[in-house]
């Protein structure tokens, strides 16, 4: 295991052989920016290469592969229907959550999950990715102890 990656609050431990990242992107014209974790069984791209739910990274996934994205939402939004629904991170990731069309940018054979939630006041989409629809219980299986790893801290004042 490496030495968990932490940054914004947020905090994972990765296997030997993954890689991450947590972000916060300068805001541009004042709009308010938000942390973003991106994890992954393969090598991510360079950060100017990927969106932030993984656009330009899941190109890059094999067919054994899982990718993870954390993002956060404006504070304000914590309190709405659609992150109040579900409290703390969407754990075990299984197998059945994951669909082609949860994928943001359908691709031949891969899956993905969304999930929408609140945790300690902050709004936060868990967006998973599977390298393949065949191989998905593996996958999770490889992704949920990992996820189980997250840790989401008070947002600092």
């Amino acid at each position: 295991m490496s030495p968990p990656l932490s940054a914004h609050g947020l905090e994972v431990t990765l296997p030997d052989g993954w890689d991450g990242r947590i972000y916060l992107d300068a805001p541009l014209n004042g709009a308010t920016t938000n942390p973003v974790m991106q994890i992954g069984t393969f090598p991510l791209p360079p950060r100017d290469q990927v969106g932030d739910y993984g656009n330009g990274a899941i190109d890059h996934m094999g067919p054994g592969d899982g990718f993870v994205a954390l993002v956060e939402f404006n504070p304000d939004l914590a309190q709405e229907p659609l992150f109040l629904a579900n409290n703390g991170l969407p754990v075990p990731l299984g197998p059945g959550c994951f669909a082609w069309n949860q994928m943001q940018r359908r691709l031949p054979g891969l899956g993905g999950a969304q999930f929408f939630f609140n945790d300690k006041g902050r709004a936060f989409s868990l967006y998973a990715v599977v390298g393949s629809m065949v191989n998905v219980r593996a996958i999770a299986a490889r992704l949920n102890p990992v996820v189980n790893t997250m840790t989401i801290s008070e947002r600092a004042a």
